[in-house]
């Protein structure tokens, strides 16, 4: 071979071999890491520091000289971090540690320092809102206070607490005209300065409504202000979900139309979109009390322009028995908080405590008022009955009945924290349409409390009892039972009772392990009974549990044992919620 050709030949392989480790080299570089040990700082800090840290870091491909870089950089960073806190005067002490050939640590003791005190507020209303009362109030009551430690958060929040004043009294076009924060770092205190010019006070015009099924007086029912009164995006969003949470609906637009506004007044352009005339349903599940069970349902929901519509549904399970029910709704004048039905629910059972055929019609009555709903019902009972190994009976019952239930949850659907109070009194005259007297009541009283480490309290009391001139004349879906998932676990469903008395109690502890998913323990005790001098009256249960709180309900499989025995056992399953 020639010599100039073996020369090319050794070019070729030793540029290929170059090649290839230049890239290698560049990657070996580029997996340099640098990680921060940080004390003296905590949560929101803590996180800030590091996102700002990070930041500073940005897409820099990491080797010594680009991590001498960064750590430089460090104590300038931090202070930076922690000044939206308040913190203006940092000490921060750094070393730098290489671990091996690509690893370096970067520990920090940082010192906040003394905070940043606001040395004085200067906000000026100015405008036809000077002085509105709405402002006074605010002004006399500010997150971010005199004397007090400056914060981004605390001036952020005046500020928006400034135009959520503005907006929610009318003031629509507020602007703020001046916002200065001076910091003086030589004297160590903060101004803040801040001027809102309101703009004109704004009011609610006419409201109109796009013509679909539903009459617009119907929809204005729903209004929770009058033309005239003062404008309010808050007020007008809140009536907007009432009509989107009303069930006639898919959806509700809402526009004010202030381009078009007559004398400050703003009309309302309200279109709604019905919801489809009729909706089926179909269901079916499986409960340790109930057995295999389905159900199907059927709603006709645009009957009339003023919101009258009905449902009927059948459900039927292998160990209970079939239950059909049929209800007419009538909205009321105020269709938020009055509401009238017509119901009919007729059904069979058969339980540990008897078997009844049962007809039920009433008319009812739902109010709500100051935060408790009111149920008031008049029924007609036409009931054929047997208790377990007693000859077959019949009732006839007139009943009227009142309910009263309180209800405090920050989620209704799936509540961390919350407590429901429910109270039914309901009675019969023996005479009036009635073959006995009776009056009877019951109190339920159900709540969750949050403990520490994603830990709860979920608990569910319940008391009632029933006076009667003759109490073997009371149809047995007016007595009390107890038993069953729901109620004193590892007893039958309603294999307690029947009695004049119920006292029912559980107590749960329940640990969230993952999601929604909870681990735990209960604790149940219970009983129906005719006399409180009953041997071992109440009758208890404990077990452990698991709990998913699903889009659907809570979900609950618990492991009972009987504590008055040593071998009775029972797995329970059953939905429903925490409250």
């Amino acid at each position: 071979m020639m010599p100039i050709a073996r020369f090319f030949i050794k070019f070729i392989i030793i540029f290929f071999i170059g090649v290839c480790l230049v890239p290698m080299s560049a990657s070996a570089a580029d997996n340099d890491q640098i990680s921060y040990q940080i004390s003296g700082v905590k949560g929101n800090m803590l996180k800030n520091v590091n996102a700002v840290l990070k930041s500073a870091q940005g897409k820099r491909a990491l080797n010594k000289d680009t991590i001498q870089d960064i750590y430089q950089q460090v104590p300038e960073n931090v202070k930076l971090a922690l000044q939206p806190f308040g913190y203006f005067r940092p000490t921060i002490k750094t070393q730098l540690t290489q671990n091996n050939d690509t690893q370096w640590t970067a520990t920090l003791k940082i010192t906040a320092g003394p905070a940043l005190p606001v040395a004085d507020i200067k906000i000026d209303i100015t405008g036809p809102g000077t002085k509105d009362p709405a402002f006074k109030r605010l002004l006399a009551n500010l997150p971010l206070k005199q004397g007090e430690k400056f914060t981004t958060k605390q001036y952020d929040d005046t500020k928006q607490s400034l135009f959520a004043v503005a907006n929610n009294n009318g003031y629509i076009d507020a602007k703020l005209i001046k916002q200065q924060v001076s910091i003086d770092l030589k004297n160590y205190r903060a101004t803040v300065t801040l001027e809102l010019a309101t703009g004109i006070r704004y009011y609610f015009g006419t409201v109109h409504v796009t013509p679909n099924f539903f009459s617009a007086e119907f929809i204005k029912r729903y209004l929770n202000f009058k033309p005239g009164e003062v404008f309010s995006p808050e007020r007008l969003l809140a009536y907007q979900q009432n009509l989107n949470n009303s069930g006639f609906f898919q959806q509700v637009m809402i526009k004010p139309q202030q381009n078009k506004a007559i004398k400050a007044h703003v009309p309302i352009e309200v279109t709604p979109t019905p919801v489809k005339p009729q909706r089926w349903q179909l269901g079916g599940g499986y409960g340790t009390d109930t057995g295999i069970r389905g159900s199907l349902g059927w709603q006709w929901r645009r009957i009339t322009d003023d919101g009258q519509h009905f449902s009927t549904s059948l459900s039927g399970s292998a160990q209970i028995g079939i239950n059909f029910n049929a209800t007419y709704f009538i909205p009321g004048s105020d269709p938020l908080n009055d509401l009238y039905t017509i119901t009919t629910n007729i059904f069979n059972y058969s339980t540990d405590a008897g078997k009844s055929f049962t007809q039920n019609y009433g008319v009812n009555y739902l109010t709500s008022l100051d935060g408790i709903q009111q149920t008031a019902s008049l029924s007609y009972i036409n009931e054929t009955y047997n208790l377990t190994n007693e000859a077959t009976q019949h009732a006839q019952l007139i009943m009227p009945s009142l309910t009263w239930m309180y209800l405090d949850a920050d989620n209704p659907l799936s509540p961390t924290k919350g407590v429901r109070v429910t109270l039914n009194v309901r009675g019969s005259q023996q005479g009036l349409l009635s073959s006995t007297s009776f009056i009877q009541s019951q109190l339920n009283i159900n709540w969750v409390r949050p403990l520490v480490w994603g830990s709860r309290i979920v608990a569910h009391e319940t008391i009632g009892a029933t006076g009667a001139t003759n109490f073997s004349k009371v149809p047995l879906s007016i007595r009390f039972t107890a038993g069953g998932a729901q109620s004193v676990r590892a007893y039958g469903y309603q294999a307690l009772g029947p009695g004049k008395f119920l006292i029912q109690t559980t107590e749960e502890f329940q640990q969230r392990v993952y999601g929604h998913f909870y681990v735990g323990g209960f604790f149940d005790a219970g009983n129906a009974f005719n006399n409180f001098n009953t041997a071992q009256l109440l009758k208890t249960s404990a077990g452990p549990v698991v709990v998913w709180d699903s889009p659907v309900g809570s979900l609950e499989l618990s492991v009972a044992k009987r504590l008055s025995s040593t071998n009775i056992w029972s797995v329970e399953f059953s939905m429903g919620t925490l409250l």
